[in-house]
């Protein structure tokens, strides 16, 4: 599932590549004549594939900020209802629960990131 998932969303993007390719081509069109020209030209489709990827890799670093970014909030916000429930024995296990929950998805997810780093080094 996940692999025709990955599958289609690098279609996509071939296929937005594509499009944008055009444009560009088109946009490198509208220089004047010349030697410039013909070398935009030529390398439209790189450029075009370089910049997908460029994309890409914004969007995952910027995915993972948010993702930590939440995961930050939601164990700040859990911590706070520990902090001012401390009376509360039902609501600081619950809450117990939740943070260490979230504790668990934050390794889980950072382990995820180092394996993936590794992956990418090799």
């Amino acid at each position: 599932m996940a692999d025709e998932q990955a599958g289609l969303k690098n279609k996509a993007t071939a296929a937005g590549a594509a499009g944008t390719g055009t444009i560009l081509a088109s946009l490198f069109s509208l220089i004047g004549d010349g030697t410039v020209k013909s070398i935009l030209l030529i390398f439209a489709p790189a450029i075009t594939i370089l910049l997908a990827q460029l994309w890409e890799v914004l969007g995952a670093i910027f995915r993972d900020k948010i993702a930590d970014w939440k995961i930050s909030k939601s164990k700040k916000k859990l911590q706070e209802i520990i902090d001012l429930h401390e009376d509360d024995p039902e609501t600081v296990a619950e809450a117990k629960q939740a943070l260490s929950a979230l504790t668990s998805l934050e390794i889980a997810t950072t382990s995820k990131k180092a394996h993936a780093e590794l992956h990418v080094e090799a």
